[in-house]
């Protein structure tokens, strides 16, 4: 029987150090426009024009007047109370042979994250409940009306502005002046339970071979998308907790077979007047994995 335990402290990716740098709220960092707004379209740029030009090895470009009416600045910090990440792991596992050389071995293991990060939107209004229309696949027939949280009004007549409705409008948030401003808080916490039940045989005469068959559940309140280049926000700032669910790396059940055979042959070789003969080793590796939700 072997029993451990471990604390790790994580590293802090650098995504978070690099979005601080670069969204510090001095320069616009982000454009929205909309293509169905008659205003935006205006000014929407066409193919093969761009909406800004910039040099080739350009560090920045600076949006022109017509544009900056639509550029925001984003903010991104630390939180006061700001905290390494810690995870703490243990594992129990049980051997027993079962035949020569072949062993049986069942394992549990416990992981739990404290003080993750979890970046929230801080520049948000307050979510409302809006009833909206559902439709049938032709778009003619009402079929009835759903509700939903959102930060933004929506808009159900027909106008410049929405030409196609229902619309949401523009986001106002709390400080107009700028986009988002996201602060990276030690709040988020992940639990992973596993267990593992393998069959192995050790290497005896060149050949090794391990059937494994796992069972597992990985729950966090963490941001759950995965986004490459920033960092990713909570759904709903004002209500952090129901972003508790299954993680997005929950893999429930998994199944490995690994096999190494390591042969013993001759090699011969035949260099100017006369032979040699040399010992020689092949080894051969063959690892299939199947995993499912």
């Amino acid at each position: 029987m072997r029993i451990g335990y471990g604390l790790f402290f994580p590293r802090i990716p650098p995504i978070y150090n690099s979005a601080i740098e670069t969204e510090n709220g001095l320069t616009p960092t982000s454009i929205f426009l909309n293509r169905n707004n008659y205003y935006d379209r205006q000014i929407f740029p066409q193919y093969p024009y761009s909406l800004v030009n910039c040099t080739a090895l350009a560090a920045s470009c600076a949006p022109p007047t017509s544009l900056l009416q639509f550029a925001k600045s984003d903010i991104s910090a630390f939180a006061h109370n700001f905290r390494t990440p810690e995870v703490h792991q243990v594992s129990v596992t049980v051997e027993r042979e079962l035949a020569h050389r072949v062993i049986a071995e069942l394992s549990y293991s416990f992981v739990h994250g404290q003080n993750l990060i979890r970046p929230r939107d801080m520049n948000l209004p307050k979510p409302t409940e809006v009833q909206y229309p559902i439709y049938d696949s032709s778009g003619l027939n009402l079929l009835g009306y759903g509700s939903v949280e959102t930060f933004s009004s929506w808009q159900f007549s027909s106008s410049l502005t929405c030409p196609f409705p229902p619309c949401i409008n523009p986001l106002a948030r709390s400080l107009p002046q700028l986009g988002s401003i996201n602060v990276f808080e030690s709040a988020a916490s992940s639990v992973y339970h596993g267990g593992t039940i393998s069959l192995k045989r050790q290497m005896t005469h060149g050949l090794y071979f391990r059937l494994g068959y796992t069972y597992a559940h990985a729950i966090d309140d963490g941001q759950d998308a995965l986004v490459a280049g920033r960092p990713a926000t909570v759904q709903n700032s004002y209500a952090a907790s129901s972003e508790r669910g299954n993680s997005v790396t929950d893999q429930r059940r998994r199944f490995v077979f690994s096999w190494i055979s390591s042969l013993e042959r001759s090699i011969m070789a035949k260099a100017g007047r006369g032979n040699f003969r040399r010992g020689g080793k092949l080894l051969e590796l063959l690892r299939v994995a199947a995993a499912a939700q």
